[in-house]
């Protein structure tokens, strides 16, 4: 199975303000690397993300060659999505955080391509009616997780993932 790892930071009401402060000079933008910026919210969130990542990686055993992280405001207001994408970075994790989620916020769907089996074998003896099962046999298989403030989701780099509609 792909690892994935959900956790909610510890004291991440206060965490989020002292993020908010520091951030108030970066507007939101995919190309701040946020863990890159000064203050000491940003510095604690890096320590936090950095530790639970670590940890996580280790109880898989993923054993990465170095370790690098980058941050960035990835703000979807009303009515935006996310497409399906990847991180092509070659080892390493993905981290999403939600500082913010509000109502109706679009969830993050994580694309499993392995699937499962499509039309493309049949054994009549498992499935004896294969226009009825073929909703059930889309060949992509998600794992949907809703948005919460302080969240945080980690998951390898090639995991195909996207946002719904907000």
């Amino acid at each position: 199975a792909t690892p994935v790892w959900i956790a909610t930071l510890p004291n991440f009401k206060f965490l989020n303000r002292k993020i908010q402060m520091d951030t108030l000079d970066y507007p939101p933008s995919d190309q701040w690397q946020l863990f890159n910026q000064p203050g000491e919210g940003i510095a604690e969130w890096r320590e936090i993300v950095e530790k639970i990542g670590v940890e996580a990686a280790e109880a898989h055993g993923i054993k990465f060659t170095k370790w690098e992280s980058r941050a960035r405001q990835h703000v979807r207001k009303p009515l935006e999505s996310d497409p399906p994408h990847h991180h092509p970075l070659g080892e390493g994790l993905v981290g999403v955080y939600y500082m913010q989620a509000p109502e109706n916020s679009g969830d993050i769907l994580l694309h499993d391509a392995r699937g499962s089996v499509t039309d493309i074998w049949q054994d009549p003896y498992v499935k004896a009616n294969i226009e009825s099962n073929r909703a059930n046999f889309s060949g992509l298989s998600i794992y949907r997780i809703k948005p919460e403030v302080g969240k945080l989701i980690l998951f390898p780099t090639y995991l195909i993932h996207s946002v719904e509609t907000n």
